[in-house]
């Protein structure tokens, strides 16, 4: 047994210098703690990162892939003539030849259909709501029942159409050629009543005026 020291303040600064120690070896563990639990967020934070960026990358090299593919879709559908109950709904159509086609029933919703020739077709309850319909043709086209709410129409053509019941509601037609056309029943907003009574049109009487 090794002998006590004669000078008892020797036990005390050991007994100081082992909480020293102890208190020392605390904090760099803490500090080690906090410097592993860094590294590991931001490693995390990098994965997730790179993830992300790889899952847009991806769906954007989809979408890309896809283009050429909708195109040749588009001129398909252009060849075919019974085109009925067809979703065809934020298509761009634009120019295209639809004349005598059958779109009973199909949806254009959203659809460009800018300066597109659908005269004499039938577009019997076909949904053309918000399409895009800028210098259409649809002079002859059976469009009864048809929905085309909030669509554009500037300098569209409808002569002769027959529009029995369609819904125009919050649809500007300002700048629209009806005349001849058949609107009995059709949902209109009376802001057009005037335009419409000029236009020589057949079945204004039924015509449902809505504010």
């Amino acid at each position: 047994m090794p002998p006590i020291p004669d000078n008892p303040n020797i036990l005390c600064n050991v007994t100081v210098y082992e909480k020293y120690i102890l208190i020392e070896n605390s904090l760099q563990f803490l500090y080690l703690y906090f410097i592993v639990s860094l590294m590991n967020s931001v490693c995390k934070y990098f994965i997730v990162s790179a993830a992300a960026i790889a899952l847009f990358t991806g769906c954007t090299a989809s979408k890309k892939q896809s283009a050429p593919e909708r195109n040749g879709e588009v001129k398909s559908i252009i060849l075919r003539h019974d085109l009925s109950g067809t979703d065809l709904s934020g298509m761009d159509l634009s120019g295209a030849n639809l004349s005598g086609k059958n779109l009973r029933g199909a949806s254009l919703a959203h659809a460009l259909l800018r300066n597109t020739d659908l005269s004499g077709t039938d577009l019997r309850g076909a949904v053309l709501n918000e399409a895009d319909l800028t210098g259409a043709d649809l002079s002859g086209a059976d469009l009864t029942g048809a929905s085309m709410r909030n669509a554009s129409m500037r300098g569209t053509d409808f002569t002769d159409a027959i529009m029995i019941k369609v819904d125009l509601t919050f649809t500007n037609i300002r700048s629209v050629r009806f005349r001849g056309a058949s609107l009995g029943g059709a949902i209109i907003n009376r802001y057009w009543k005037n335009k419409l009574q000029s236009e020589q049109v057949k079945g204004l009487k039924s015509v449902i005026w809505v504010d």
